[in-house]
C-alpha cells in the first residue's frame, strides 16, 4: 500500500502570482528608509490616526510586491494646504495693488512735471499763443492742474489748458514761497518767485506721496 503524503503544499509567495490578500492573512508593512507618516504624526499627534492602526486600504505595493505603509491626504492636511495657498495669494494681491497705486502716482507726478516744464519753455521762448509769461495753477485738495498765460491765474481765460489727474490722486499740499497756488515763470530766463514744492498723494492713503520741487531758477524735479 502506498503511503499518503499528508504534508501541506507550500503557499505561494506574493511574488509568484499568489493572491495579494488571503482570508485571515494580514500583511506586515515594510518600513521605508524615511517614514513620512511617522514624521507627520510626530508633528500633529492629535489629528491623525496612530500609525500602528492599520487598514487594508492603507497598504500599497511596490514593484517587488512589498507592502508599504501608504496614506492619502487627510481633511486637516487639505485645509492647511488651502490656508497656505490663500495666505500667499492674499500677500501677492496686496503687493500687486500697492505696485499699481505706486505706478499711477508716479505717472501722474511725471505729468505734472511735464506741464511745469512746458510752461517754463513757453515763457522762455515766447512762442505760445500770446507772448507773455506762463504759469501753472494747482487746485488744492483737488486733482486739476491748469496751464495758463499771464501774471496770474484767470479761470475765465479761454487759453487755459486744463489737465485732470487720476481720480485716485489728490493735490494734498502746495508749499510755495509766494503762498499762492500757482507757479509763474519769467520771460527769457524762466525763473520764478513761486518756488517750493507740490505734493501728490493717494486718496485715503497719505503715506504714498510724490513730491515735485520747483527751484528759483525754474528747474523742476521729482525728489522721491
Amino acid at each position: 500500500m502506498s503511503k499518503v503524503n499528508h504534508q501541506m503544499p507550500a503557499r505561494r509567495s506574493l511574488g509568484e502570482g499568489g493572491s495579494n490578500v488571503h482570508r485571515g492573512f494580514t500583511p506586515t508593512p515594510k518600513k521605508s528608509s524615511f517614514c513620512f507618516s511617522k514624521f507627520r504624526n510626530s508633528l500633529f499627534p492629535l489629528f491623525f490616526v496612530n500609525e500602528h492602526t492599520y487598514y487594508r486600504s492603507n497598504y500599497c505595493q511596490n514593484k517587488n510586491n512589498d507592502f508599504l505603509w501608504c496614506r492619502g491626504f487627510t481633511l486637516i492636511e487639505i485645509i492647511i494646504a488651502l490656508a497656505i495657498i490663500i495666505l500667499i495669494s492674499s500677500f501677492s494681491y496686496l503687493a500687486f495693488v500697492n505696485l499699481n497705486k505706486s505706478q499711477v502716482l508716479e505717472r501722474n507726478a511725471s505729468t505734472v512735471v511735464s506741464i511745469l516744464e512746458e510752461a517754463r519753455s513757453l515763457s522762455v521762448s515766447g512762442k505760445g499763443p500770446s507772448p507773455s509769461r506762463y504759469g501753472v495753477h494747482f487746485e488744492r485738495a483737488g486733482n486739476e492742474v491748469v496751464l495758463f498765460t499771464g501774471d496770474s491765474f484767470n479761470p475765465a481765460n479761454p487759453n487755459n489748458k486744463e489737465t485732470l489727474l487720476h481720480s485716485s490722486l489728490v493735490i494734498s499740499e502746495v508749499n510755495l514761497e509766494s503762498n499762492r497756488d500757482e507757479i509763474v515763470f519769467s520771460r527769457l530766463r524762466g525763473e520764478t518767485e513761486d518756488y517750493g514744492s507740490v505734493v501728490l498723494s493717494l486718496v485715503g492713503d497719505s503715506e504714498m506721496i510724490e513730491t515735485i520741487a520747483v527751484y528759483p531758477t525754474g528747474v523742476v524735479q521729482k525728489i522721491n
